[in-house]
């Protein structure tokens, strides 16, 4: 017996030895058409798959026909690679169990492949035919695959932050003025011209309300800004079993009724995705044991308490009934600052998870 060079990995093994030890690559003969649909019946191979112009990972399947010697990469919905013979598939792998395939032939994009079952698809490339074994000698090249960045940009996330921060303070201002306003509120109102000089602090109170309003239309462009590249950056860690899109977290706002579900639930696929304990992408399935931020379900708890109150003290007013109109406005107001203190953390939080994990 006589030791010998693994041609994939170099590593010293028997010349008897059918495979490597170290890497699990095949030795001795390749295996055949025949081998490989003998051993596995529907010659497909399952993982996870991206095209190298999209953000989100998603499952595929390479189905090898042996008789029509062609090779079919393809998800659920569509084909990726489409059909082609295995004569033209190029393999690279980067020795971590990301591979790129790409035809040699025609203007298809790469796709980087992640198998679910790593020494499975070492041994059928060999047998599909696609170069005598996985292609190191261009090892495979980061730089292809066009990975989107998995990071916010800390400087934007800190900025819808500062903005939310920013209309919560005008709001919580205006709650505590409504409450020092008190019973001079609803005359106030009755004439707010005149009422402004009589009733000062009623008016300071509209005022610092009506600043907040005006950050909160700001903020609330600048969210779902960084809502929309926030799902995205999740989409691009690699998780299955996702429900929703990028689109979503801003069409989630504008459907009536839904919209007091739909965006918390964007946001919930959003928390749990980028939490800090998962590995390396694609993650797969295992976010959806991940918990949820305290923070984010309060935000949504205060937002959807703080609309309601408002919509209380509007109807009052309408109705010139008096009385309670400046405790419903403080407590909007209230909640609204609360909602917008909530929103701040968590959208810090989160940002930092996909900027720098390690400060998590």
């Amino acid at each position: 017996m006589a030791l010998t060079a693994c041609p994939e990995c170099g590593h010293q093994v028997s010349d008897q030895a059918t495979s490597c030890p170290n890497c699990g690559y095949p030795l001795g003969e390749a295996p055949t058409s025949d081998d490989f649909a003998a051993d596995r019946s529907d010659n497909d191979i399952t993982g996870s798959g991206r095209f190298s112009h999209e953000p989100a990972w998603r499952r595929v399947t390479i189905h090898w026909d042996p008789i029509g010697d062609s090779v079919a990469i393809s998800d659920a919905d569509r084909s990726m690679l489409g059909v082609t013979g295995v004569q033209e598939l190029i393999v690279n792998g980067d020795g971590s169990g990301s591979y790129e395939l790409q035809r040699t032939r025609g203007h298809v994009k790469p796709i980087q492949f992640t198998p679910d079952s790593d020494a499975e698809f070492r041994r059928a490339v060999p047998a599909m035919g696609a170069g005598a074994a996985i292609d190191r000698s261009s090892a495979f090249n980061a730089d292809s695959i066009a990975v989107p960045p998995a990071e916010l940009g800390i400087r934007f996330t800190r900025t819808v932050a500062g903005f939310v921060f920013g209309t919560a303070a005008a709001f919580g201002i205006a709650a505590l003025l409504y409450l020092a306003a008190g019973d001079d509120y609803p005359v106030y109102l009755d004439d707010p011209i005149v009422g402004a000089e009589l009733y000062p602090t009623a008016a300071a109170a509209d005022g610092a309300y009506g600043f907040g309003a005006l950050l909160l239309i700001i903020s609330v462009v600048l969210f779902l800004v960084w809502f929309y590249k926030a799902y995205k950056a999740a989409a691009a860690l690699g998780p299955s079993g996702t429900k929703w899109s990028p689109g979503w977290s801003i069409g989630g706002w504008f459907i009536p009724f839904a919209n007091l579900v739909i965006p918390k639930l964007v946001m919930n696929e959003i928390d749990r995705v980028s939490h800090p304990l998962h590995g390396e992408p694609p993650i797969g399935g295992e976010w959806t044991d991940r918990p949820r931020l305290l923070i984010s379900d309060l935000w949504w708890a205060a937002w959807i308490a703080g609309n309601i109150a408002t919509g209380v003290e509007t109807s009052l007013a309408q109705s010139s009934s008096g009385g309670m109109i400046a405790v419903w406005a403080a407590l909007g107001a209230g909640l609204m600052a609360a909602a917008g203190v909530l929103l701040g953390f968590t959208v810090l939080t989160i940002g930092r998870r996909f900027d720098d994990p390690d400060s998590v």
